[in-house]
């Protein structure tokens, strides 16, 4: 599949990649629009910053380094669904809550997993990106916008919304 993929400071390329697959507790989404943030803009023109890893030092909860593929505000349409899965079904609408939370820190047991002692970024710190023709996500992630237009829904920021 076609991804953005981001290598450091200034440098992104266009990328096949093998596709990813569904997993218990997963969805696959073709992701449709990803908006790009001061986030994106600070990695592009300072190079890896934390929560991103570098080409040599991974990312504590992707296990990943550089290259990574790009996009972590993005919107787009439910291709396929675990077993598991019942909050949203093939053909709906969705956004992603781009986090990774180990689950275990002080804040994650307290319910606020956007303190996470570790948090990384779908799309910044590994496992997939928004700027990809498939992405695989962890089903408490993704989160349904009924019939708001998906260039509307990339605008949207889940975790802002969420908390």
């Amino acid at each position: 599949m076609k991804t953005v993929r981001y290598y450091g400071t200034e440098d992104v390329r266009i990328e096949d990649i093998p596709e990813p697959e569904l997993v218990d507790g997963s969805v696959k989404i073709a992701p449709a629009f990803n908006g790009l943030c001061g986030s994106d803009l600070s990695l592009f023109f300072s190079g890896p910053l934390p929560p991103a890893p570098t080409d040599s030092e991974p990312h504590a909860l992707s296990g990943e380094v550089l290259p990574v593929v790009f996009g972590h505000e993005f919107s787009g349409v439910v291709t396929e669904v675990a077993h598991d899965v019942d909050h949203v079904q093939v053909g709906d609408r969705v956004v992603v809550e781009p986090l990774m939370v180990d689950g275990t820190c002080w804040a994650c047991q307290q319910g606020q997993y956007n303190l996470c002692e570790q948090m990384g970024f779908i799309g910044i710190s590994g496992r997939g990106g928004g700027m990809a023709q498939s992405i695989v996500v962890e089903k408490r992630w993704v989160h349904p916008i009924g019939d708001m237009a998906l260039e509307e829904g990339a605008l949207i920021e889940p975790l802002a919304v969420a908390l």
